[in-house]
């Protein structure tokens, strides 16, 4: 998975989010798309970029609220907002990308765990091995 697929993401939340505040006068609002996708109170920050939306589906109603609204506007269709695959395809791709990262960091913490608990033998190890080098000889 590479980061293109994850600023695609970014880049169509930021594209309803543009389409909203530039061509749509502000609307609809948080709340109506909040009620659209029954999902309460995470769409801010879905669209501020806050917070990633945990399901597909209720971004998919927010996405068909915006659709309707700017229908209702005069507004002709936007290809990024028709194709619900390319935001299913999208939303894993940014998915897939948090669950690696998520990844990386339990087992960074793993392994410093582990430092954690064996470093003070790991040091004695080191610290004898570097006596017999030095030495030639093991002390004791």
């Amino acid at each position: 998975m590479t980061g293109m697929s994850a600023k695609n993401f970014v880049a169509l939340i930021a594209g309803l989010v543009a389409l909203c505040n530039d061509r749509l006068d502000r609307q609809p609002s948080n709340r109506a798309l909040a009620k659209a996708a029954t999902v309460w109170p995470t769409i801010g920050d879905w669209l501020r970029g806050e917070q990633f939306p945990q399901w597909i589906d209720p971004l998919l109603k927010l996405v068909r609220a915006v659709r309707a609204h700017a229908a209702q506007g005069g507004l002709p269709p936007l290809a990024h907002l028709a194709d619900e695959q390319r935001w299913r395809r999208r939303c894993q791709d940014e998915a897939r990308r948090h669950i690696e990262e998520t990844r990386t960091m339990v087992q960074a913490e793993q392994g410093r765990a582990v430092t954690r608990t064996n470093g003070s033998r790991f040091a004695e190890y080191v610290a004898g091995f570097t006596r017999i080098h030095d030495d030639g000889v093991a002390d004791g």
